[in-house]
């Protein structure tokens, strides 16, 4: 808080010593070192009496009544900082959160994958790869309509000057010392001596403590200034913590919201995945097992690979981007994939126009049947890949990218590792 000012600036600019003990402040009375008091403070061989003056609680609040509009602004902007503005966001994120879960997270887009997408490859696997290994998807919960925890600021208690009175003024809360001697722009602290032949000493009643240099009053007065910011954000947290339990709330409802429509991650059943990869493209994907293929009485083993496509599903509209291929960071050696870890398709777009796939063709999705249609171009491309992949020397006559026999010679495995590997021996002859 800037240009907040405290009653030690004020002292300090009248030039005037004076003495702190407990939460009492003492000014120093001319007396030309002669003196009669009990309470005295002895500098240079002369005393001088402490004359007893108000409390510095009170001194403090005076100082607070001064300044009354700049420290009311400063708490009502760190409510608003650190509770209205956090409550407000939350409340931001929870409708945000809940208008697209209601727009086409779960409502549309992935439930179209579940119930339309993976069904039909299930089929078409089941029929035509001999794959059985398909799970039914689940059909996923609805989240209830979410209502967002609001407040109305007009109606928030703000708290008041009043609410800074107090009996302990928070400058003793940071002099730890018997006392505090502040004479000159210095501090000395005091510190209770049982000698009674100090040169400069501070006597009150039969207690004598002797002084030692502390710091500059300007250093004390940063430190208490830095204690009144702190009191003051304590202060405000006290009402702000009421709205507290609401952000909690709020968090919540976001953390459930975002726990229904988080799909960054694979949803998978057996060998058929899907993924979000960003608002309105999704990754449909297989994943197979090592497996084994046999050509002219030879075997070559091949690692387990991952081939998929992405779907553009906007507006009632889907988009089969391109045709599925190797997915993954590294190439996969293998007869029908190329470096880039496409597959090699025989006659590719006539092929593809023969099933009726047009690749970065928009669909329709807004009937029952232009699902089912286009669920079913999906499942047939997917296939295609798992065809390819697996079975590409059988009836489609298609030229390998690499030679079996020599490129992929580093697969090629004996007769007798086929039995203790158990993996499945697709027969390409």
């Amino acid at each position: 808080m800037q240009n907040l000012n405290t009653f030690l600036n004020s002292f300090k600019l009248a030039g005037e010593p004076f003495f702190i003990r407990g939460d009492r402040l003492y000014t120093l009375e001319l007396s030309n070192g002669f003196c009669n008091s009990e309470q005295f403070l002895s500098l240079m061989e002369r005393k001088y009496p402490l004359e007893r003056s108000v409390d510095i609680s009170n001194l403090e609040y005076t100082s607070f009544l001064k300044q009354k509009n700049s420290i009311l602004n400063f708490m009502e902007k760190h409510i608003r900082n650190n509770f209205i503005s956090k409550l407000e966001s939350s409340e931001k994120k929870v409708i945000r959160a809940s208008g697209l879960y209601e727009q086409n997270r779960l409502s549309s887009i992935e439930r179209f994958i579940r119930e339309k997408i993976i069904p039909e490859y299930a089929e078409v696997a089941k029929r035509f790869l001999d794959d059985k290994s398909i799970k039914t998807p689940n059909l996923i919960k609805k989240v209830s309509k979410v209502k967002a925890e609001s407040f109305d600021v007009n109606s928030f208690v703000w708290p008041g000057i009043e609410d800074l009175k107090s009996d302990i003024s928070r400058l003793d809360k940071i002099i730890e010392k018997e006392g505090v001697l502040i004479v000159g722009g210095r501090c000395y602290s005091a510190s209770r001596s049982k000698s009674k032949s100090l040169s400069d000493y501070v006597k009150a009643g039969s207690s004598f403590y002797s002084l030692d240099y502390m710091c500059c009053v300007d250093e004390l007065d940063k430190i208490y200034k830095q204690e009144l910011v702190k009191f003051f954000q304590d202060t405000s947290n006290k009402q702000g913590n009421i709205l507290v339990p609401l952000i909690k709330q709020n968090n919540q409802k976001l953390s459930n919201l975002t726990d229904a429509v988080n799909k960054s991650v694979d949803q998978k059943f057996g060998n058929i995945g899907y993924k979000c990869v960003s608002e309105h493209k999704y990754q449909i994907f297989l994943k197979f097992n090592p497996f084994i293929i046999k050509k002219d009485d030879q075997y070559y083993k091949f690692p387990e690979l991952k081939l998929g496509t992405d779907l553009i599903i906007k507006n009632n509209m889907l988009e089969i981007v391109a045709a599925p291929q190797v997915l993954g960071s590294k190439p996969y050696l293998h007869p029908f994939v190329w470096s880039d870890k496409r597959i090699c398709y025989s006659g590719d777009t006539k092929r593809w126009h023969f099933i009726g796939i047009d690749f970065g063709k928009k669909y329709p999705i807004n009937s029952e049947q232009n699902q089912n249609d286009v669920a079913w171009k999906v499942a047939l491309a997917l296939s295609e890949g798992f065809k390819v992949i697996h079975k590409g020397y059988i009836g489609n006559k298609i030229i390998p990218v690499n030679n079996l026999h020599s490129s992929c010679k580093s697969r090629k495995i004996s007769y007798s590792e086929i039995s203790p590997s158990k993996l499945k021996v697709y027969n390409n002859d």
